[in-house]
């Protein structure tokens, strides 16, 4: 079995219930979780009841064979087509909702620009102290100016960002909007954050996780092409930790915190794992 485990603060917990929900509807942890997991959350990605045992372990691959492998996934041939790729990603709605994801993605970017974007600071309120917010009617006022909407349409926009898990309320809530001196938080300026695949929750079905290994492969590719120096010995990484490319890349791997790999064979998921390991190491 494969879990994705992260700690958790007291004050974050009711949020990771609501956006991941236990498969029952019941968004409680049951006794055994909740002993085993006093300080975080565990959340099972697959369970494969009638898989074989050692699966992986049994098939002893020569360093040939598990190079082939890594170039090579298997594929089911039931699965061959069009439809491994997940048809997700050719829907239209489907674009239509990226696009959107995309375009508040931006948004949230342009908000928290340092010379440009709202004020994000450490405050005090009463006897606690907050780190990294920012004030409820300074982002509805930058985004009037910035988008060139009225505050209701910038109070609905504001509205999307917390309904999406881009921004939050401060302790953590589920209060609508407000246009007040109300703090909150941007999802990255969170301190758990600073892991790149939890600078956004991803809201969008997931694809296959081919096409997510691909796509993150792809990207990396092009990072290199155009960060790398003329004798490939150097890589400009300050210049790369500040490009739309990083950026970009660092949006992406969030989409694993949704792959499903219960459909996976033993060998399939080792080509996953050491692809996606290689990519996000290098």
């Amino acid at each position: 079995d494969l879990y994705f485990s992260f700690e958790t603060s007291s004050e974050e917990s009711d949020y990771y219930e609501s956006v991941f929900p236990s498969k029952n509807g019941d968004s409680s942890l049951s006794n055994s979780e909740s002993e085993g997991s006093k300080n975080g959350y565990e959340y099972m990605v697959s369970q494969e009841e009638d898989r074989q045992p050692d699966d992986i372990q049994q098939d002893q691959l020569s360093i040939e064979e598990l190079d082939d492998l890594i170039d090579n996934p298997p594929v089911d041939e039931e699965s061959s087509d069009e439809s491994m790729y997940s048809i997700i990603a050719y829907d239209p709605e489907y674009n239509k909702k990226k696009e959107m994801d995309d375009e508040l993605d931006n948004l949230v970017y342009e908000l928290r620009k340092q010379d440009t974007g709202v004020i994000i600071k450490d405050r005090r309120r009463a006897l606690s102290f907050h780190k990294r917010c920012c004030v409820g009617e300074e982002v509805i006022d930058w985004l009037m100016v910035y988008l060139e909407i009225s505050r209701e349409e910038a109070m609905e926009c504001a509205q999307l960002l917390l309904d999406t898990h881009r921004l939050y309320n401060v302790p953590r809530s589920h209060n609508p909007i407000s246009d007040t001196r109300k703090l909150y938080r941007f999802q990255p300026d969170f301190s758990h954050s600073k892991v790149m695949n939890k600078i956004k929750i991803w809201t969008l079905p997931p694809r296959h996780v081919s096409v997510v290994s691909s796509d993150l492969n792809s990207l990396i590719y092009d990072i290199y092409m155009k960060y790398m120096d003329i004798d490939g010995n150097t890589l400009d990484i300050v210049t790369l930790a500040k490009s739309h490319e990083m950026r970009e890349f660092a949006l992406k791997t969030c989409e694993l915190q949704r792959v499903d790999l219960h459909s996976l064979t033993g060998k399939e998921k080792l080509a996953f794992f050491i692809n996606i390991y290689n990519i996000l190491v290098i």
